[in-house]
């Protein structure tokens, strides 16, 4: 008997200790819904809680919204994996208090609104993005004292596990970090180091999870200096990237020499946040707010011409558009408000508005996209 219990403890124990928490089903308070074919996650982040907004991209309504963090928990970022599961880096268990740094990617099924587990990472994961074979790239912003680099995890969602650390000079980890892809579908890293004022493009070699070259980006332009970020291939020898000062709009790139071939003046303040996506038309939209603005003013994108780097239209969309996702399946394009419950939804090759999708304040008068993707 004494036997058997010694068994069944050491079991208890392995199980426990493992990287992902199987016994984990923690209770939101959220009741299942359905999932339509083709889906539409929106983050929405409220005083109280974050949620996510689940889309029919066929009918551009929401079917329903499941709680996605407890009280207190800081997220900035989500990704969905093969297996339908949503993978959601905990940045802060209690904000703001270094103690309780977070230091887990939480496991939600959207369609029964629970939690199926945990993958214990290094500390405060802040944004994840989907890498070929099920894997995941997850950048992390919190570096401890005595640290000369930041450590990045590669996590095997089907193994639901971190099966790599990257330690180098990626920059501070937030949404603006994403790895993007060039024309042949290969993978690259926008770094602004930490430690220099150096700016660089890094190849990510997804078959073997390696940093690979890296393409220097220059930050001068007609006598003016410029801070540059989430940079983005329009062509195979083009790079467009967000610039902050002197003048706010989009650097044009030479690839590969980095250099600073034009500047795009768009209409952004300094009090704006933007954010830039390609189109398969060869079009990029830029969508910028302003977090103060009260009267529903920021309320359009603008469309660039990618052959001519161009301004070409504005589109008037929701207000204070922020994030921005191109379904490819449904031919459209999703954009998040960062002022209320609301979704623009907009025709790519017409350059017009189809619908905007308005939903109930959630949680807190405060209601704002901060991420949106598809699941097709």
């Amino acid at each position: 008997m004494k036997k058997n219990l010694l068994i069944l403890l050491f079991i208890f124990i392995i199980i426990s200790s493992c990287n992902c928490n199987l016994f984990n089903n923690d209770d939101l308070g959220n009741t299942p819904i359905s999932i339509p074919e083709y889906a539409l996650y929106g983050m929405l982040k409220t005083n109280e809680a974050d949620y996510v907004a689940v889309i029919d991209m066929e009918k551009d309504s929401i079917v329903g919204y499941q709680r996605i963090t407890k009280e207190r928990e800081y997220i900035e970022d989500f990704c969905l994996g093969s297996d339908n599961l949503l993978y959601i880096p905990i940045t802060y268990s209690y904000l703001y208090i270094v103690e309780e740094i977070g230091n887990e990617i939480r496991i939600l099924d959207p369609k029964e609104g629970t939690v199926e587990g945990t993958i214990t990472t290094d500390y405060c994961p802040k944004s994840i993005t989907l890498l070929p074979d099920n894997k995941a790239f997850v950048f992390h912003y919190f570096v401890k004292t005595g640290d000369t680099a930041e450590t990045n995890s590669i996590i095997d969602l089907g193994g639901k596990a971190v099966i790599k650390k990257i330690i180098s000079y990626l920059g501070g980890g937030c949404v603006g970090n994403e790895i993007f892809q060039d024309l042949n579908n290969e993978f690259w890293i926008f770094s602004n180091s930490p430690v220099s004022d150096n700016t660089y493009i890094i190849k990510y070699l997804t078959s073997i999870d390696t940093l690979g070259e890296r393409v220097l980006l220059d930050n001068e332009f007609n006598g003016s200096q410029f801070y540059t970020s989430s940079a983005f291939f329009v062509s195979e020898t083009k790079l467009y990237a967000k610039a902050y000062s002197p003048q706010n709009g989009i650097t044009v790139y030479d690839f590969p020499s980095g250099k600073i071939t034009g500047f795009i003046e768009t209409s952004e303040t300094i009090e704006s946040n933007m954010r830039i996506i390609f189109l398969p038309n060869n079009k990029v939209y830029v969508s910028h707010n302003d977090y103060s603005c009260t009267d529903g003013s920021d309320n359009y994108i603008e469309v660039i011409d990618a052959n001519t780097d161009a301004v070409i239209n504005t589109i008037e969309v929701c207000k204070g558009p922020f994030y921005m996702v191109y379904s490819e399946a449904m031919n459209k394009v999703y954009i998040g408000s960062i002022h209320e419950n609301s979704i623009a939804v907009v025709d790519p090759n017409t350059d017009t508005l189809i619908k905007i999708i308005k939903g109930d304040a959630k949680g807190s008068e405060e209601n704002r996209y901060y991420r949106l993707l598809t699941n097709k």
